[in-house]
């Protein structure tokens, strides 16, 4: 510690100046700078709030965007469905209207011819030429019946009205019963050998499906085969399962053709010069299906045919109804 005494103000001598910011009130500066520091945070934090903001409603409509484009997308693919299907819906009406014009001119020509010959000559003609008429009024007139059955049952299965309708029944008997039926319904064209295996055992089933499959394949061998060659059935029981093999020496299915047997409506091309509709294997694949069942077909032009069904007949008692097809065991293999 020092003390200075000065006499008076003149023996002060400034030599100097000192340097402005040594007024200054750093105090000031200091509070000064941390308002703009926390300003800039502030305003720092505001932006990013905004941009995290805008962030997330830019994904907010990016997302209503993609659900809109996606909403777009499956409106134009069921568009498209409903047009394909519309458009299959008038592919299938004009085959069947094709078809019923050309199925049905035959046989109503046949009836219309023998009807009138009935009609004018009836006096003239012998019994054997009146029964030769009737015979064919008959025949025509099956056909057609078995043409509107086929429409029928598969307008019946495509809109879910024709159900699953198991009960107790027996098999052989129902085989030897269908067998005879078609023999009177083919004028017994083809022979129809029945072999059955180990189905003494009481069945449950659809009769009225099994009765369209069987029927239909049946019917079908007849038809493509000529006349006298055998369409064998043969009933044997695999499992809880009843195996039906239907087999023919007919005219067999082209090799290009068998991708679309199960297609309505469809005709082999080898098979112009045989009645049908082509509904008979899609009625036999949607009842098999209905029943819980299986079928393989192997098929070679100017052979023959072969066609196996697996339908689930032997279950135990006290089993449910309700089909499930998990259960059924592998069908024989083709040869």
């Amino acid at each position: 510690t020092f003390r200075i005494f000065l006499r008076g103000p003149e023996d002060v001598r400034i030599l100097s100046k000192p340097p402005p910011w040594e007024s200054w009130n750093i105090g000031r500066i200091l509070l000064l700078g941390a308002v703009l520091g926390l300003g800039s945070l502030a305003w720092i934090g505001f932006l990013r709030h905004q941009v995290s903001r805008r962030t997330t409603e830019l994904g907010i409509s990016n997302t209503r965007l993609l659900a809109e484009v996606e909403e777009r997308k499956r409106a134009q693919s069921e568009l498209s469905r409903t047009l394909a299907t519309e458009k299959e819906l008038n592919q299938l009406k004009s085959q069947f209207i094709s078809m019923v014009s050309h199925e049905f001119r035959t046989p109503l020509g046949v009836i219309l011819a023998s009807a009138d010959l009935l009609s004018n000559y009836l006096d003239t003609l012998t019994p054997e030429e009146r029964a030769e008429q009737i015979a064919d009024i008959k025949q025509s007139t099956c056909h057609m019946a078995d043409l509107m059955e086929d429409v029928l049952v598969l307008g019946r299965v495509e809109s879910g009205k024709m159900g699953y309708h198991p009960h107790a029944f027996d098999l052989q008997e129902f085989c030897e019963r269908l067998i005879d039926e078609m023999l009177s319904a083919t004028n017994r064209r083809c022979p129809l050998p029945l072999t059955t295996e180990d189905i003494a055992t009481p069945s449950r089933g659809d009769e009225t499906l099994l009765r369209h499959i069987l029927h239909n394949l049946l019917a079908n061998g007849v038809k493509y085969s000529d006349a006298g060659r055998p369409v064998r059935l043969m009933v044997q029981r695999a499992g809880n399962n009843a195996v039906f093999t239907v087999s023919d020496q007919g005219i067999g299915i082209p090799a290009e053709d068998k991708k679309y047997i199960f297609e309505a409506f469809y005709r082999g091309k080898n098979a112009s010069d045989r009645p049908g509709s082509g509904l008979g294997l899609v009625v036999v694949k949607r009842c098999i299906e209905i029943h819980g069942g299986t079928i393989q077909l192997q098929s070679t032009e100017n052979v023959g045919t072969t066609v196996i069904v697996q339908l689930p007949l032997f279950r135990p008692a006290g089993e449910t109804d309700m089909i499930n097809r998990s259960d059924t065991a592998p069908a024989p293999q083709l040869p």
